[in-house]
């Protein structure tokens, strides 16, 4: 058994699915290898203030690359 999996013993499970459905409060950094919000998918991203926009909604990329990087400082 792991440390954390100790530590964890009669408070969570670890090796099963699981849904929280209640706020959660943590007093430490949790860590994931990614995350989706509930019917969205990658045609969406996630404001920092919260809600979604499609990526459509920021008119596309321009790139400035040559204008940042190719102009030397006179």
């Amino acid at each position: 058994m792991s440390e954390v999996d100790a530590k964890l013993t009669n408070v969570a499970t670890t090796n099963t699915n699981q849904q929280i459905t209640g706020a959660k409060t943590f007093n430490a950094n949790a860590s994931a290898t990614g995350f989706v919000k509930a019917g969205k998918d990658n045609i969406s991203v996630l404001p920092a203030h919260g809600g979604d926009r499609l990526l459509s909604f920021f008119g596309g990329i321009e790139d400035l690359t040559s204008s940042a990087f190719n102009n030397p400082i006179q």
